[in-house]
């Protein structure tokens, strides 16, 4: 059989090489734990303007760099189960309305806290993998029809 020209055969079994992070990813991520923007932490590092204003795209979705985060975030003790937790939680949110009257207090008021609940599913969404932030063609559920199924009861 031959090879036709311009086409390289493709390796099965073979893992691509992670690359280890550069000095301006491990900088940026140093900068990103110290509560800077994602902006001033990108500049900050050494990379260019256009960089630093799409850093999301373009040093947070490098492999390299979600690895520095893990490993930081573990470091701090903010391990998965933990943010499991956490999102559970805020699945469940509630929020306490009070009343004054002539500056003395006269009732309160537990009630859902749905900004919270919607923010807490969409994460959820995301970390699943049910969800993400660029559009997918073809898709027949919008996000309000995912967040909707996920609410509903499971049947038992």
């Amino acid at each position: 059989m031959a090879k036709k020209p311009g086409k390289t055969p493709k390796s099965k079994g073979v893992k691509k090489r992670e690359r280890k992070p550069t000095t301006r990813q491990r900088k940026y991520v140093k900068n990103r734990m110290e509560g800077k923007s994602g902006v001033s932490a990108a500049i900050d590092a050494g990379y260019s303007e256009t960089t630093a204003h799409n850093a999301t795209e373009r040093i947070d979705s490098a492999p390299a760099v979600k690895a520095l985060f893990r490993v930081a975030l573990e470091k701090a003790g903010v391990t998965d189960e933990l943010l499991a937790r956490r999102v559970n939680q805020e699945l469940y949110a509630m929020e306490t309305k009070l009343a004054h009257f002539k500056g003395r207090f006269i009732d309160r008021v537990h009630l859902v806290d749905w900004g919270r609940r919607h923010a807490a599913v969409e994460l959820a969404l995301k970390l699943r993998g049910d969800l993400t932030e660029k559009v997918q063609h073809g898709m027949d559920e919008t996000l309000s029809d995912l967040i909707a199924r996920s609410l509903k009861p499971i049947p038992a």
